[in-house]
């Protein structure tokens, strides 16, 4: 796992006057993204400057352009093994998706065009609405504000305590309503409907229940834009599936990626197990622990008993040896003795001749 820096490490160049958000070093090498397969573990809060470090020390050729703030963007724990950069940057995108989608920032690391020996860290705020409406801090319940100039925009909801402040560039700060708790960002700028946007969504949960298949998920998702009014229906393109890493890359407007995201939720929904299966589940596994345990505790016993007859045989063999030793040290005092009275017997007749 890389130790966390605080700074970039200094391989990477400092950023020039005309780019302060970025640092830029220029090579050729384009296949950098496909040829070099890597392990990456990162666990405990790893910041995007030390997966950087880790990148530039893992793959000979990459290139990455650096934020002043990356020793402050917190990466996700992931655990990827013999993967290429272009799967990596695949799942730090699906990993940032889920942060996003829960209202927090999010990160990416993608190649620049022409260019894909070099790679950008950019950190993203969740997407915007056409009304300027930002992520929220704290309570639940609606708040003013959050609009465009002139025009009042709808609060997001969260969830706990009351409504919030908000507010757009023509009205800072405008009361929430429902009272307390909670805060909204000021808002992002204004994104065009009809601006095309790419999105990565991860369906190794979908996939593994082995209920659907790819073609059955983006066939729902077709159906559902079929019913988008708005706007000219994206082309066959618009929806590819990376194998490798499982992810669906979608490339549309945001009426139609926002049909796409409802699709693809509701089918991570289905897949979470419901509280009867989780109950059966956790039964199923103290049942199989509660086998275990009695399986060793019949171990144990089984042991225990082959040692106390394992002794009992020693103390036998004991009692044997000891009866053996004193029935030979009797014979050897008999042989002894005997001896002795031959001995005696002998010595007058030689004195009597």
């Amino acid at each position: 796992m890389p130790t966390p820096v605080a700074e970039p490490d200094p391989v990477f160049a400092t950023p020039s006057p005309q780019t302060p958000e970025q640092a830029t070093v220029v090579t050729e090498d384009s296949s950098v993204l496909t040829n070099n397969h890597f392990d990456a573990i990162f666990t405990g809060g790893v910041t995007a400057a030390s997966v950087a470090e880790f990148l530039n020390r893992n793959v000979p050729g990459l290139n990455v352009l650096l934020p002043n703030n990356a020793g402050e963007i917190i990466m996700p724990d992931m655990q990827l093994k013999d993967v290429n950069m272009r799967e990596f940057m695949a799942a730090i995108t699906a990993a940032s998706n889920v942060d996003m989608a829960n209202g927090n920032p999010g990160y990416s690391l993608t190649s620049v065009p022409g260019a894909p020996n070099i790679v950008i860290f950019q950190r993203l705020q969740p997407a915007p609405t056409p009304y300027g409406q930002g992520p929220v801090a704290g309570g639940m319940g609606g708040g003013s504000g959050g609009g465009a100039p002139g025009a009042p925009g709808m609060g997001r909801m969260a969830f706990g305590g009351g409504g919030g402040t908000g507010g757009g560039p023509s009205s800072p700060g405008t009361p929430g309503i429902g009272g307390g708790g909670g805060v909204f960002s000021s808002p992002a700028p204004y994104v065009s409907p009809g601006k095309k946007e790419t999105q990565f969504f991860d369906l190794s949960s979908i996939l593994q229940s082995k209920e659907l298949k790819v073609d059955d998920i983006t066939t729902a998702i077709r159906t559902a834009w079929s019913s988008v009014e708005s706007g000219k229906m994206p082309p066959e393109g618009a929806l590819k599936f990376h194998q490798e890493t499982r992810l669906l890359i979608v490339t549309a407007t945001p009426d139609y990626m926002q049909s796409a995201n409802a699709i693809v939720n509701l089918l991570l929904r289905r897949t979470e197990p419901s509280d009867n299966e989780r109950d059966q589940a956790l039964n199923a596994v103290q049942q199989k622990m509660m086998m275990v345990e009695e399986a060793r505790m019949r171990a144990e016993e089984s042991r225990m008993h082959a040692e106390r007859e394992r002794e009992t045989v020693e103390e036998k063999n004991r009692e044997v040896r000891d009866k053996l030793q004193a029935r030979i040290t009797d014979l050897e005092l008999e042989l002894a003795k005997l001896r002795q009275q031959q001995e005696q017997q002998q010595q007058p007749a030689v004195q009597t001749r």
